[in-house]
């Protein structure tokens, strides 16, 4: 009896995992959290977020006050990101100047490595953030 449900749990897992095996990157399909920019842990309350769409190559995500957008391209091991845009709205002095710290590594990065769960981005050979990839 247990044997020929496993098929059908095969089956499920494979459907519901079917969106993300397509995509033809490792970075795309993941939204990626901010845990560490310039080496300092990141203690934001709501969540710095990172996330690539490979058939668009859109990159998109929040800073903790606003939200951004641009384009990427790559070509392994560098990814090339246009200047992102973002909303305008204020938030406090802590937060803001985050966000600006962030926005910054997001426009000069040059290169990035994947390592299980871990996104890291360099900028000048130096590790300048890490994200881990969280639940959708």
């Amino acid at each position: 009896m247990k044997a020929s449900c496993l098929p059908a749990a095969l089956l499920c897992a494979v459907l519901l995992g079917a969106g993300c095996t397509t995509e033809p990157l490792p970075l795309a399909c993941t939204r990626w959290e901010l845990t560490r920019l310039h080496g300092q842990p990141v203690n934001s309350p709501l969540g710095l977020t990172l996330q690539f769409e490979s058939r668009s190559n859109r990159i998109f995500g929040f800073t903790g006050v606003n939200r951004f957008g641009g384009v990427y391209a790559i070509a392994e091991p560098t990814l090339i990101t246009l200047p992102v845009l973002t909303t305008r709205v204020e938030g406090p002095e802590a937060e803001t100047t985050l966000e600006t710290e962030f926005l910054a590594v997001l426009n000069e990065f040059g290169t990035y490595r994947i390592q299980g769960d871990m996104l890291d981005l360099f900028v000048g050979g130096e590790r300048a953030a890490r994200f881990f990839a969280a639940a959708p």
